[in-house]
């Protein structure tokens, strides 16, 4: 049963192996559909894509995620454009391995991981953004995901604990459930007032929600683009002297109005979701 939008699951299979030498066990992806002759994936193919890599009594799994999406240029090459290791602690169960396991111990991945080679294996979609801050800002190679509460660079690897890990996916979830809210309010406004008319009905606004992520969100679902500080802060200067020079060269009136104590000064408070 596919887990994502496209189906891959009958997309190739996991061959094990055990290494020339030392005690590691490899996993390789042959994909069911060989790759055109000349085309970059053909020599990838030839070459092997290695998939996992586990060295018992090491205690450490490591994965080598790759875009297994047939038709895609960089199909069975690297998923990520510079990451290409993830290290995940096994300890717990390293003793108790066996060779005819290894999906068995995919399965017991943390959450937030692809836990199906058929997809390439590394890090959900929505987590992508981890990799993509740590390969924009370092020149890290590799993620060694540990038991310590840690984030830290050392040399080319990135070690970033478990739990700090569990909690960011845990946050963006929680965002993620947020913004499905608040953006379902604002369709239901939408709806319901698109057909108030026709139904008899009174136009309703939409609720912000009380947290400042729902609030932003809702917002932003309905149109609306929030200025920062700095943004806010310029467009008032600009205001403030683009006034001044109006009320110089405008009749006493007018003036007054820019000042805002004529009658055309606007008294109504603006709306909380339609205003700067």
């Amino acid at each position: 049963m596919a887990r994502f939008g496209i189906d891959q699951s009958e997309n190739g299979r996991l061959d094990i192996r055990m290494a020339s030498i030392g005690q590691e066990i490899e996993a390789y992806f042959i994909p069911s559909v060989s790759p055109a002759e000349g085309a970059p994936a053909a020599a990838r193919a030839d070459a092997g894509v290695k998939l996992l890599g586990l060295v018992r009594g090491s205690g450490e799994l490591r994965i080598y995620p790759i875009n297994t999406l047939y038709g895609t240029s960089g199909y069975l090459g690297p998923k990520y454009d510079q990451i290409r290791t993830l290290v995940v602690e096994i300890s717990a169960i390293d003793p108790y391995f066996e060779e005819s396991e290894l999906e068995t111990v995919l399965e017991m991945l943390p959450a937030g991981f692809v836990k199906d080679y058929a997809y390439g294996l590394g890090l959900l979609k929505d987590c992508n953004r981890i990799i993509r801050l740590i390969e924009k800002h370092t020149a890290c190679d590799e993620i060694a995901f540990t038991s310590a509460d840690e984030s830290a660079v050392e040399g080319r690897v990135f070690r970033l604990g478990m739990s700090r890990f569990a909690e960011m996916w845990s946050e963006i979830r929680r965002i993620n459930d947020r913004g499905n809210r608040a953006a379902g309010r604002v369709k239901d406004a939408f709806v319901h007032n698109d057909l108030a008319t026709v139904l008899g009905l009174v136009s309703m606004d939409f609720s912000l929600g009380r947290h400042p992520v729902s609030r932003v969100i809702a917002k932003a679902a309905d149109g609306v683009e929030e200025l920062n500080d700095q943004e806010r802060d310029a467009l008032i200067a600009t205001l403030t002297s683009e006034s001044a020079g109006l009320a110089k060269a405008s009749t006493p009136a007018v003036s007054r109005d820019l000042a805002g104590g004529g009658a055309g000064a606007c008294r109504r408070p603006p709306r909380d979701h339609g205003c700067l």
